[in-house]
Formats: C-alpha cells, sequence, structure tokens
C-alpha cells in the first residue's frame, strides 16, 4: 500500500530553507569577488588563488560531510543549527574586511572556508532530507519544487539588494551589508526551525559499518554512478564560469556596471518564470527525461 503523501504545508516548511541558502550563495559565488576586486584592491591574480584554494578544499570536504550526514541518526537538529551559526557569521564576516589588500585577501580566504563549509553542512543534509521524501503522490517532486521556488525567491533579492548597495557609495557598503547579513541570519533561523519542526521527519540513517572505504569502492563500481560525472562536472563549469565572471563581464565588456542587479534580476525571474512549466514537464514525460534535457539545455548555453 503506497503511503500517504505529505500535507502540502509540510512540504512547504521543508521548502522554505532554499530562500536564505540562496540569499547567501549568490552574493558569495557572484559579487564577493567584484567587491574585493573593485572595492578592496585585491589583484586579480591573488584573488584567483583564494578562490581557487578555498573551493578546492570545498570539494575535498564534501564527500567528507556526506559520510558524516550518513550517520547521523538523532544529531541533526545540532547539525544544521551550527551549520547556520557558522554561515551566518562566516557570511557577515565577508563583508567586513581589513582595509588594505594582503590582510583582506587572508580574511577572504578565511572566510571562504568557513562560509563554503557551513553552507555545504547544511545543503548537503538539506538535500539527502529531500531525496528521502517517497511518501507517494509525487511528494518528492512537490517538494523539490517548493525547495526550488523558494530558491529563486532568495536569488531574486540576493541579485537586487546586495548589487545596489555595493554599486552605491563605498564607505556605506559594509553597513549595508551588515543589515543584508543581519535579515539573511533572521531568515535562516526561522527556515530552520520551520525544517525542524513542521517539515517531515528527517529519515534515520541505518548503520554502515564497512566505512568510507567501502562506500567509495561502491561508488566505482556503480556504472549508473559513473556515467552522472561528466554531465555533473560540465553543469558545475557552464554554473560556475559565468557566476565568478558575470560581474567582471557587465563592468568592463557591457560598461553598465549601475544595471548589475537589473541585469541578475531578468535572470532569475526568468528562472522563476520556467519553474511551473518544468515542473509540469517532469509531471508529463517523467523526472529523469526532464532533468536530462534540463541539463542539455543548461550546458549549452
Amino acid at each position: 500500500m503506497t503511503p500517504a503523501p505529505p500535507p502540502r504545508w509540510r512540504l512547504a516548511a521543508y521548502g522554505l530553507l532554499g530562500l536564505p541558502l540562496a540569499m547567501a550563495a549568490l552574493p558569495v559565488y557572484v559579487q564577493v569577488a567584484a567587491y574585493y576586486s573593485m572595492q578592496r584592491g585585491v589583484a586579480l591574480a591573488t584573488l584567483g588563488w583564494v578562490l581557487f584554494a578555498a573551493r578546492l578544499l570545498d570539494t575535498v570536504q564534501d564527500p567528507l560531510q556526506g559520510h558524516l550526514i550518513d550517520r547521523l541518526r538523532h544529531g541533526i537538529a545540532r547539525w544544521m543549527l551550527l551549520g547556520g551559526v557558522v554561515l551566518a557569521l562566516a557570511f557577515a564576516g565577508l563583508w567586513q574586511p581589513p582595509a588594505s589588500a594582503i590582510p583582506a585577501a587572508l580574511w577572504l580566504g578565511a572566510m571562504l572556508v568557513l562560509a563554503y563549509s557551513a553552507h555545504s553542512m547544511l545543503n548537503i543534509a538539506y538535500l539527502t532530507w529531500g531525496a528521502s521524501l517517497d511518501g507517494g503522490g509525487g511528494a518528492l517532486l512537490s517538494a523539490s519544487a517548493w525547495r526550488e521556488g523558494a530558491g529563486l525567491a532568495g536569488m531574486l533579492i540576493a541579485s537586487v539588494i546586495p548589487a545596489t548597495i555595493l554599486s552605491g557609495d563605498a564607505d556605506r557598503i559594509p553597513a549595508g551589508m551588515a543589515l543584508y547579513s543581519l535579515a539573511f541570519a533572521a531568515l535562516l533561523l526561522a527556515a530552520l526551525l520551520a525544517l525542524l519542526k513542521l517539515a517531515p521527519a528527517w529519515p534515520h540513517a541505518t548503520p554502515q559499518p564497512n566505512g568510507w572505504r567501502s562506500a567509495l569502492r561502491r561508488m566505482a563500481s556503480n556504472r549508473a554512478f559513473l556515467r552522472l560525472l561528466g554531465p555533473y562536472f560540465l553543469n558545475a563549469c557552464s554554473v560556475s564560469l559565468p557566476a565568478t565572471l558575470a560581474l567582471f563581464f557587465i563592468r568592463d565588456q557591457l560598461q553598465a556596471a549601475p544595471l548589475a542587479g537589473a541585469f541578475l534580476g531578468c535572470y532569475f525571474a526568468g528562472a522563476a518564470c520556467g519553474l511551473p512549466l518544468w515542473t509540469a514537464l517532469a509531471r508529463r514525460i517523467g523526472v529523469l527525461p526532464c532533468w536530462r534535457i534540463g541539463m542539455a539545455l543548461a550546458v549549452a548555453s
């Protein structure tokens, strides 16, 4: 007998965390590099090495975090609250660097490591939570739609407000971003409480005594998993390269720095408008074929 799907309000409580995670992700991945280069005088070469090192560390630690999350049974609340506190503090710290270039670059590296680590703590557990929602009636698809819709709302907020602050008076940027960071922290706390108290229950992990080496061997022998790595790599490139370089392109090539917020807002508004269409297509042709079409379009574009 197929279990009844969770009520919509529980799925909405699950999806809400997508909003603050997106509010932090866009400034960290898109706007912080331009801020340190244009406003803090960090050389582009130095900036590139700092970003590369922080992302490399993030790449290495993600599987370890996933391994730890697989073993969480009753500690998910502590895990996610710890990640939320670290993310809120690191995000706020990113916009309050030292005045000179070299200390600012070192500060950027430290804050990025903390922000990436905390964001991964939350996001990996969050996606694991959502993947467990198989209660029938399209619960997994509905939860994903709530999560992506909230994420797009967060992207729209992050594309307009920080861009407006960062394009204004340089002396007012730290204060403006401090207010944005405070609002982000409040929304993050509210979303975490909704997730922990109102969403469908966290899936209790089953013991996996064989350890992480056995998990790596299982992944290496799983052909379906290995076939995913190539498309995921291309998709990551198609997302990360424009994200890092978009503001530099708008400023240097288009000579339209004051319109950066409008460009980003239009981009994510288009994504928001397309979400109902993609959800309807997934219900019509299936989740996997729809995912393949979306992945191909993302890589090609």
